[in-house]
Parts: structure tokens; sequence; C-alpha cells
């Protein structure tokens, strides 16, 4: 007596060799054997499916289909979930073919729902032009396809879009990413320098604020925000971990800038803070030129040095570009990823984990010597945190106990995250630009789609310049003109 699934397998094994003698007919015979045994068995179905597909019987497709989907459980793993997504997409292809493009629809979104996938959505896109009365559907689609920024179909399409709904400003934002990727002629570049709103004055203030929740938005993946809570709670031990050493970085308080000042730097700083909820960061000026970085310092509390270059020669915009950006890296959660040497913010990061998380308070039975110092100076770092910080981290990492902790990935967001605000001050993505071109010379001689395809930043940049979230971060300061 044979089980079900060993009754299937015996019948597609049959049609396995049906097929491949050529014998259509009584490898069709199988598989409706096989279905006979067990209704769910979908690799029969599909083979069956595609059988009449190649012979242009469309609507037994259909009706093979719609019947199988409406027997089977919920998939129990990823390759159920595969098979699933097969016979929607072949389901969707025979109602197209016969007219049903409502229907054809119906069955890619629900194989989306399985996993995402990038043909299907451009599919989709094709069909909901098709198909009138789908608009919202049709604009979170093209939302998604737009992350990636060679879909410049899908950028077109919010663009155009967004001047439909009223909402010229989020046009621009999305033109103005068109035409960094080239994708604009002379002409339309030269018409959308005439929409450019009208600049903020440096001595204006913004007309609201990032909130904490709009920076948790800037940044992706449960793992990093962990690490933002992780070095967000340390930063209160700052006084007892970092030292406060301005000259040794090539100023004195002699150099400090006054957010009261009227120079442009003064106002720039001023305003910035505000928006960003920056009250103990203070800015200095030290020697260099236009092109050397502003840098950020990880002590208590926080500084910033902008070079006496970048402070006197740099436009408006350049300069919220680059110092927004600092101040918003001497943010709790990322001074220190920014502000410190990589070596000394590895050492930190490792010290934590070896004096907090369960994995590394397990004692080995026979620790090496190098364990048994790591763990002697785990320890010594713990005592010398305050009891509050100390506890808390110990509950963070043991409720987190799964989560991966990666420097260099939590460097790099955190960079991201930063350049990201930074062209939210200034709303100039030409200056965002060429401050990261500046960071990678590589990438003078490449194209704008080779520059996207080459670097990390760049697409970043661009991607997130057309989204929603910086168009929204734009209007909640107040800069996003009339939509």
């Amino acid at each position: 007596h044979l089980s079900l699934h060993d009754a299937a397998a015996t019948e597609l094994s049959a049609e396995d060799e049906a097929a491949a003698g050529r014998h259509f007919e009584a490898a069709d015979r199988c598989r409706r054997g096989a279905l006979d045994i067990d209704p769910t068995a979908s690799e029969a179905a599909l083979g069956l499916a595609r059988s009449f597909e190649a012979r242009g019987e469309h609507v037994e497709v259909v009706k093979l289909l719609d019947a199988h989907v409406k027997k089977l459980p919920p998939p129990r793993d990823d390759d159920a979930s595969l098979r699933r997504a097969q016979v929607y997409e072949l389901l969707a292809r025979a109602h197209e073919a016969i007219g049903s493009v409502g229907r054809a629809i119906e069955a890619l979104e629900r194989r989306l729902k399985l996993a995402e996938d990038t043909a299907t959505r451009v599919r989709l896109a094709e069909l909901y032009n098709a198909e009138p009365g789908r608009d919202e559907a049709a604009l979170a689609n093209h939302r998604v396809l737009a992350r990636d920024l060679s879909r410049t179909d899908s950028l077109r399409a919010l663009s155009h879009a967004a001047r439909e709904a009223s909402a010229p400003y989020r046009a621009y934002c999305i033109d103005r990413v068109l035409e960094a990727l080239g994708e604009l002629d002379e002409q339309a570049s030269a018409q959308l320098e005439q929409q450019r709103p009208a600049a903020l004055p440096p001595h204006a203030p913004y007309g609201g604020e990032i909130s904490d929740a709009d920076r948790e938005g800037l940044l992706t993946g449960d793992d990093l925000k962990l690490m933002g809570e992780v070095f967000a709670t340390l930063w209160g031990a700052a006084p007892t971990l970092l030292p406060k050493d301005l000259e040794s970085h090539g100023v004195t308080s002699k150099d400090r800038v006054s957010p009261a000042g009227k120079e442009p730097l003064a106002l720039v700083y001023s305003a910035a803070a505000r928006a960003l909820g920056i009250k103990s960061t203070a800015v200095y000026v030290g020697e260099g030129d236009p092109l050397d970085p502003v840098r950020v310092i990880a002590m208590a509390p926080p500084a910033v040095i902008v070079p006496r270059g970048v402070a006197e020669h740099c436009s408006v915009d350049e300069l919220r570009f680059r110092v927004g950006r600092a101040l918003e890296l001497t943010q709790p959660a990322y001074v220190m990823a920014e502000g410190m040497p990589r070596e000394r913010f590895a050492e930190i990061l490792r010290l934590v984990l070896h004096a907090f998380h369960p994995r590394y308070l397990r004692k080995r039975p026979r620790p090496t010597e190098r364990e048994m110092a790591l763990r002697e100076e785990a320890q010594q770092f713990r005592r010398a945190l305050p009891y509050k910080i100390a506890r808390s981290l110990g509950e963070l990492l043991r409720e987190r106990a799964d989560a991966s902790f990666d420097s260099g990935a939590w460097r790099k967001a955190v960079d991201h995250a930063a350049t990201r605000v930074g062209l939210i001050l200034s709303g100039d993505l030409a200056v965002a630009l060429d401050w990261v071109r500046r960071r990678e010379p590589e990438l003078a001689e490449l194209e704008p789609r080779a520059q996207v395809a080459s670097s990390e930043a760049v697409s970043d940049l661009l991607t997130f310049a057309a989204s929603d979230s910086y168009y929204i971060c734009r209007v909640k300061l107040g800069l996003g003109g009339n939509g």
C-alpha cells in the first residue's frame, strides 16, 4: 500500500519517463493521475498547465489552476512558496492571453505576496497601464521599482503623477534625480532650474525639526537600530570613556563659533542645530582648505571642526550640507562611529560585547590565555561604567542575543544616514553628489549610471533623493514650496 506522497511520486516518475520519450499524452495522463491521488501536487498541476499552454489552450489553464489554488494549504516552506509563485505566474499569463487583464493583475499581486520579484513588478506596471482605475496600486508598484535607479520609467511615472496631483515640489525632487542620472536633455534641465523653489535665506530658521522617529526611517534593519540603541546608551558614559582635549585637534576655545554670530557659518550652524535638535555640540573653525573634511570629534560634549577654507569660501547650500551632516553625526547614537579612529571604535564594540552579550558571558571549560585576558579587560570596562548604563546595556543585549554586530556595517549606515540629513537641510543634490564623488575620485571618469553601479554612497544618495522620505522631511522643515 502506497502513501499519497509515494503514489504521487510514482505517477510523477512515470510522467518523467513518458515525457522523456516525447509521449505528451501519456505524460498528461500521469499528471492527471498524480492530481487524482493528491490534488495539492503543484508540480503535476504546473506540468499539465504548461502542456495546455503549449497547445494554446489558455482557458484550460485557467480552469485547472483556479481550481488547484483553492485546494492548496498555506505554503509550509520556501520550496512550496516557489511552486505557488510559479502557479500564479502561469495563471496570470493565461488570463492575459484570454483578455482577462484584471484577473491577470490579481494573480500577479498574489504572486508578489509570496516573494518580492522585479520581473513580476515590471509586468504589473505594464498591466496597470492597460487597466484603468488602478492608479494607487500602479503608483505603489512604481515606488518599489524606483528603488532601482535603472528603472527610470518608474521615476518618470512618479514625477508625472506628482504633477497631476498638484505636488510640483515632489515632481521637482524626482526630476533632479533624473537629471543627475543623465536622463534629462539640456532644455528639460533648463526648465527644471526655473522651477527651483525659493532659497531659504541664510538668516532664516527652518520651519520644523527632524525628530527621532524621522531618524529611525533613515536607518534600515533591526540589527542596525539595535546598534544605535547600544551606542546611544553607551554615550551616557562619554565623560568616563572619552578624553576632552581640544588642543590635540588643532583648536582652542577661542576658535569656537557662536550660534548668535552673523557670519554664514554661524547662521547655518544655529539653524541646523535647531532643526536637528542638537543642543550641546560645539562648532570650531580650524585651519584648512575648502576641500578639507569637516571633522567630528567624539568627546563630551561633541565637537565639530570646520576648516577655515570651508567657512569662508563655500556657498550657503554647501555649508548647510557639510555642517548639517557633521552635526547629525554628533547624535549620541552616531558620534562614536564617526568621531573615533576606526580601531578604537571597533575595540569599544568588542569590549561591550564581551562585557554584556550572553554569547561571550558563557564560560568555556578551558579558556585560552587570550580569552582570559579579553574577559578580564571586558570586566574592567564594565566596572568603569555607571551602574544604570551597565544595566541598560545588559538588558539590551540579552533581549536581542541573536542580533549581529558589525562595526563596519554600522559605520557605513551612519555615514549614509548623515549624508541623507545633509541633503535634507541643503536641498541641493548637485552639492551633495559633488561631495560624495570627491571622496571617491575613481568615479570621475565614469558615466552617471556607472557611478551608481560602482558606488554604494552615490546609489544610496540618489535613491533617497527620489524617495517619499526625503520629500516628507523637506516639507516638514518648511522647504516644500507649494507642494
